[in-house]
């Protein structure tokens, strides 16, 4: 059974997300307080390059205080669908258009809290085309092999669940 919304009040509304209080009625014919952060859904990109090394871009995060290994992504502006947020996200953050592009699945960022779902896409033959954003200064980017990658995980150098689970996504597709 589904938890029935009997009554919401928002928290707080900014420019990508929004705080809100529900009340539910619980399965059990109670009520709950379930805290929920709206946020639009965003993509992921694994692009490969013409060497079949894995393109990463390491950035700071401020809420974590610390510079991170991601893929590629970002937030799906209104209007625009999730295919053409991966071309424009991709060329932003590695100066690099792809030829190819696959949707390799989705996922729920974080379920317990927040409405964020992330399309995962793969990106081959990548041509050098450019697209400077403001927020992007500051992002080196890299490539690494999939025994890099792999290791990095495992060493917990990569510690973003996005990128851990679109790698997944990619890693088993390219086992089966």
């Amino acid at each position: 059974m589904q938890e029935i919304p009997i009554g919401t009040s928002y928290i707080y509304k900014g420019t990508i997300l929004n705080l809100r209080s529900d009340i539910v009625k619980t399965e059990k014919g109670g009520t709950a307080n379930r805290e929920v952060v709206e946020h639009v859904d965003s993509v992921g990109i694994i692009a490969i390059d013409k060497h079949q090394n894995l393109l990463l871009v390491n950035q700071f995060r401020y809420p974590t205080g610390e510079n991170l290994w991601e893929i590629p992504a970002g937030c799906v502006e209104p209007g625009e669908n999730p295919e053409s947020t991966a071309r424009r996200e991709l060329r932003e953050e590695t100066g690099f258009d792809p030829e190819y592009l696959e949707r390799l699945g989705g996922f729920f960022l974080a379920p317990g809290y927040a409405d964020e779902y992330m399309h995962v896409y793969l990106a081959r033959e990548l041509k050098h085309s450019p697209l400077v954003a403001e927020d992007t200064e500051s992002i080196e980017l890299t490539t690494k092999t999939t025994a890099e990658i792999k290791d990095m995980i495992r060493t917990s150098q990569i510690k973003d669940c996005k990128t851990i689970a679109a790698l997944f996504l990619f890693l088993d597709r390219a086992v089966s």
